[in-house]
């Protein structure tokens, strides 16, 4: 129920002037309001009923028969006599019909009240509330305007507009296109046939159920989207976001608050700006742009790209090709089949179970590789790098930081400045390839399987020492040591700057 108040006091330029007005005013005799109720009808034909009204509370619901309803129940209070009197006399409901089209429109009673005013100088209360009772025949389309008040539409079966602020909003039960606007006041849509279209500010924003597409806009308050038969047009700003079960595409914008995603049929386009995301079970192309706020992507029918700043991405179970940009955060990839490229400039990068291949650019921290089908790339600047069970080739260019291969199935190749390199465990088609190993100030071991026949190799490094389990031609020149040997198609060569070397079996 709306309950509308006016407190206001008049004050006259000269008080003498405003003594004759007070004494004329009639007071209420007691402090009980009046009720009022109109009632209005109208045929339809195939026309469009709508309401424009003020301060009311309305209800919209489907009936049987030809003809609309319109029943307006006003209680009403105020401590001046005169207005109860007007409002008793004059409030109506007017009805406007034209081809197409039949508008209800009760009585403006601010309008009144303002009106009473300009005649009086002094204080005055007035207090009123107006409910509106709707009923149309199924299949009706509807037109509401509304200020202050709160709006009910249900199972009218026909399509609607509505434009309502200060105020809750409930829709159900509407076929055809759908339209609802509102502000200060929560939304609810909800079981609807057609495509629909929802604005909302300063209220929570709930949509469900609607068997056509949708376009949602809302702000400063939480909106939620769940079950579209059909495609999604989604922006939000200081609005959390909360999607679920879309069959089509689905495209969403959002600053300043986190969003959670699931079950996206479609493509996906989403961008979220100072806000952390968590999407899961997504479809056939799945682009997604944030910053400043962690990521989450778990089930990923198709290809995805994700791009993010300022934040940790945790990627799993991704059934297409895989890229990701970020920085200042670390990347996590877990069970990508179709292969994985990364590029971060400023954080970590571990990647689990990943298959075809994977590349990645990363600063600063660690890079990690645990489990890899095909062929691995990095380039690391400052940075650790460790791989194990990598079943094709492995190249490897990093600084300061060091670098440990284990279970490799393909030729290795590192360049490194200042960091340790360990080699070991070379599986397959790594005991019949060329390797290289090149580092500066820091030791290398390099470890050959015993049970395959020795490599060629050539070992060279600076003011360092040589160590190797296989016969080898050791030499020097100045300050620079080296060590060769023939042996079967598979090569070893390693050059160190200011470091040992150890060529050993495995």
């Amino acid at each position: 129920m709306t309950k509308t108040s006016w407190s206001i006091l008049f004050i006259a330029a000269a008080l003498a002037t405003a003594t004759p007005a007070i004494a004329d005013t009639k007071l209420s005799a007691d402090g009980s309001s009046r009720v009022r109720t109109v009632e209005k009808t109208a045929p339809v034909n195939g026309r469009t009923i709508g309401i424009e009204a003020k301060g009311s509370d309305i209800q919209v619901v489907a009936v049987s028969g030809e003809h609309a309803r319109l029943d307006v129940r006003l209680e009403f209070w105020s401590n001046n006599g005169d207005w109860m009197d007007a409002v008793e006399r004059d409030f109506d409901v007017e009805v406007e019909e034209r081809p197409g089209r039949v508008v209800f429109r009760p009585t403006d009673l601010d309008e009144l009240a303002a009106e009473s005013w300009r005649r009086l100088f002094r204080r005055k209360h007035v207090s009123y509330s107006l409910d509106i009772r709707l009923s149309v025949p199924r299949g009706t389309e509807v037109e509401i305007a509304n200020r202050y008040g709160d709006v009910a539409v249900a199972s009218v079966g026909g399509a609607l507009r509505l434009n309502n602020s200060s105020g809750d909003v409930a829709v159900s039960g509407t076929v055809g296109a759908t339209k609802v606007k509102n502000s200060y006041g929560p939304i609810t849509v909800t079981d609807c046939e057609g495509d629909i279209e929802v604005e909302g500010s300063s209220g929570k924003v709930i949509v469900e159920r609607v068997e056509g597409s949708a376009t949602v806009t809302n702000r400063y308050a939480a909106t939620e989207v769940r079950a579209i038969n059909g495609s999604l047009e989604l922006d939000t700003s200081s609005s959390t976001l909360t999607v679920g079960e879309v069959t089509g595409v689905a495209r969403m914008r959002g600053s300043y608050a986190n969003a959670e995603i699931e079950g996206i049929g479609g493509v996906l386009e989403l961008e979220i700006s100072s806000g952390s995301v968590r999407a899961s079970r997504l479809g056939d192309r799945s682009e997604i742009k944030t910053s400043y706020g962690k990521v989450d992507v778990r089930d990923v029918a198709g290809p995805l790209t994700l791009r993010s700043k300022s934040g940790s991405i945790g990627v799993r179970d991704v059934r297409g090709p895989l890229r990701i940009e970020n920085s200042y955060g670390e990347v996590r990839v877990e069970d990508a089949p179709d292969g994985v490229e990364v590029r971060n400039t400023s954080g970590g990068v571990t990647l689990e179970r990943i298959g075809h291949h994977a590349v990645v650019e990363s600063s600063y921290d660690a890079v990690r590789v645990n489990g890899l089908s095909g062929d691995l790339r990095v380039t690391a600047k400052s940075a650790a790098v460790s791989a194990d069970d990598v079943a094709g080739s492995v190249a490897i260019t990093t600084s300061y930081g060091g670098v440990k291969l284990s279970r490799i199935g393909g030729a290795v190749t590192v360049r490194n400045q200042s960091g340790r390199v360990e080699v070991g465990g070379l599986t397959g088609a790594a005991t019949r390839a060329q390797h290289r190993v090149e580092t500066s100030y820091a030791d290398v071991v390099f470890a050959w399987p015993g049970s395959a026949t020795p490599p060629a190799f050539s070992l060279e490094c600076s003011y360092c020492t040589i160590r190797t389990d296989f016969g080898a031609q050791v030499r020097e020149s100045g300050s620079r040591r080296y060590a060769e040997a023939d042996g079967s198609d598979a090569g070893v060569t390693v050059t160190v700057q200011s470091g040992s070397i150890s060529f050993q079996k495995d």
